[in-house]
């Protein structure tokens, strides 16, 4: 089942808006948006934020209601990832 339209909407809102946020905070921001640098697959998956800055690393994945139960897989790859790789952690933002 796909986002509903508004849910869409939100979603992509919320990437632009902490894609520029860490922008100003001096981390190199990749996001899976129009215009930014795309990030890399992460155990098969394509966050929808990667951000680095002094050796450290963060992933970020926006979810929102319609789509939080069905991504468990991918959320769970990018937990792996941050537990197994030094200096990385991972958050998921809900909206």
């Amino acid at each position: 089942m796909k986002r509903t339209f508004v849910n869409q909407a939100r979603h992509d809102r919320k990437i632009l808006e902490l894609a520029k946020r860490y922008l100003s905070m001096g981390y190199h921001v990749f996001a899976d948006a129009r215009g930014w640098e795309v990030p890399e697959t992460i155990n098969g998956f394509r966050p929808d934020l990667l951000l680095i800055k002094d050796n450290s690393g963060v992933i970020i994945e926006v979810e929102t209601s319609d789509s939080l139960p069905r991504d468990h897989l991918q959320l769970h790859a990018f937990d792996r990832f941050a537990r197994i790789v030094r200096n990385v952690k991972f958050k998921v933002v809900l909206v």
